[in-house]
């Protein structure tokens, strides 16, 4: 083991040495750091600040137009927005002070109910030895049921991607299987 470890820093060695230049490596050249000048005119005398009395009110000098600009609003309402919010304020007050209407005459809800649907059923039957049903239309959805094979489905959707979502006949459990493991 010690002469495997030994002999692979050897070979990772020649390869660096090799896809370096070899003998013919020549060190690149690189540009030397340049002192930057320094500025030596003196810097002003430090103004002497004593200390304020206590009982002393300090002023500050405020440019001229600032407290004037201060004072204004920042927006101002114009009269159309004022017409908007009163046309809205009327319209909910409207709105609630007067009572919806009632229908004039009810619809037939059980006719439409009892009209058998002319839609046709598609029914279809698993084409593998077994054929997961799962929560959704991927792979990593969990698995609800099993499918034998020639097991009845109907074919409630189906996507472009190849998944089908399927309705079992016997009891009534849905969920998404492959679609080109169904046949008619």
């Amino acid at each position: 083991m010690r002469s495997f470890i030994l002999l692979t820093f050897l070979f990772l060695g020649l390869g660096f040495y090799e896809l370096s230049g070899g003998s013919d490596f020549v060190p690149e050249t690189r540009a030397s750091a340049s002192v930057a000048e320094v500025d030596t005119t003196p810097l002003p005398a430090p103004e002497i600040v004593t200390r304020a009395e206590d009982d002393t009110i300090a002023s500050v000098n405020a440019l001229p137009g600032v407290p004037e600009r201060l004072a204004q609003p920042l927006v101002t309402a114009s009269a159309e927005v004022e017409a908007a919010e009163q046309a809205v304020a009327d319209a909910i007050a409207a709105a609630l002070a007067e009572p919806a209407p009632a229908a004039t005459t009810p619809e037939p809800v059980l006719a439409s109910l009892a009209t058998p649907s002319t839609q046709s059923v598609d029914q279809r039957f698993v084409d593998a030895t077994s054929l997961n049903v799962r929560s959704g239309p991927s792979t990593n959805d969990r698995v609800l049921t099993k499918l034998d094979q020639n097991a009845p489905v109907i074919v409630l959707s189906e996507l472009t991607d190849g998944w089908a979502l399927v309705r079992i006949g016997s009891d009534g459990t849905e969920g998404w299987v492959a679609a080109r493991f169904l046949t008619q």
